[in-house]
């Protein structure tokens, strides 16, 4: 590592004649491209491939009942079709399955379904729902040549995704203030 650092002590004890000698100033920026590459180096070898928080990787190690399993997975797909928009009728698909899975286990909580309240906690600590953060509306546009309309209709679906989730965050809300969950 000292080697690394050496040209840039030389230049720095020349009494900073780094801009006197271009060729000088040529070599510290071909050091510092250099070092920056290590380091992009370094973090790309120590860079995990699990998925984001919210994607459907349990964080918690809660046992999460098969029925919401699927939940978790079509948020992971959505996020994957966000990444690489390619079908408008997946994206639209996917979006609607989740809606509908969400509003499902909005019902279950509220019939106090076994586990139900398990899964919402852990897309809870998750972050949420991931695909309602983030909405790559200029990737959908260029992609799908979508139009106001286009863009009104699926913000939409997302507008009431989000108003279900949120209604199931009070309730976590509700019931962590009577010390049930926390």
């Amino acid at each position: 590592m000292v080697s690394i650092i050496e040209p840039f002590i030389g230049i720095y004890n020349r009494d900073q004649s780094i801009f006197k000698d271009p060729s000088t100033l040529i070599t510290l920026i071909r050091m510092n491209h250099l070092l920056l590459l290590l380091v992009q180096l370094v973090l790309c070898a120590t860079q995990t491939t699990d998925m984001p928080p919210g994607c459907g990787e349990l964080q918690t190690g809660h046992i999460i009942a098969p029925e919401w399993k699927h939940l978790f997975v079509t948020g992971r797909n959505l996020t994957c079709i966000y990444n690489n928009p390619t079908c408008e009728d997946e994206l639209v698909k996917m979006t609607m399955l989740y809606l509908e899975q969400i509003e499902e286990l909005e019902r279950a909580v509220d019939d106090n379904r076994f586990r139900s309240l398990d899964a919402v906690w852990e897309l809870y600590l998750c972050g949420g729902p991931i695909h309602l953060k983030q909405i790559p509306f200029n990737k959908f546009i260029s992609a799908f040549d979508w139009n106001s309309d286009d863009v009104h209709s699926f913000y939409s679906i997302i507008n009431k995704t989000r108003n279900v989730w949120d209604r199931l965050v009070a309730e976590l809300e509700i019931l962590a203030e009577s010390d049930t969950i926390i």
